[in-house]
């Protein structure tokens, strides 16, 4: 699986970018809940105020990634 990490307001890459990473179908990942609320992540995570996995249904359909029911347990999908 190849995956990229998000460093930054999504907003500053272009949506070619997004299109690219979601057609060759790697996972997104980035510290900004707003990435994955916009579905350019397909996983946001956060520390402050506590730990929180947020992944986005759109993006994870679009990047064709699929993840366990396990781990869909302990995230907040969006």
């Amino acid at each position: 699986m190849r995956f990229a990490f998000i460093a930054g307001k999504p907003s500053l890459f272009s949506e070619d970018a997004f299109d690219f990473m979601r057609s060759n179908e790697v996972l997104t990942i980035s510290t900004r809940s707003e990435c994955a609320e916009i579905a350019r992540c397909v996983i946001a995570v956060q520390s402050e105020p506590r730990v929180q996995v947020i992944v986005s249904r759109a993006a994870s359909i679009a990047s064709s990634v699929q993840f366990s029911t396990a781990f869909r347990m302990m995230i907040r999908e969006i």
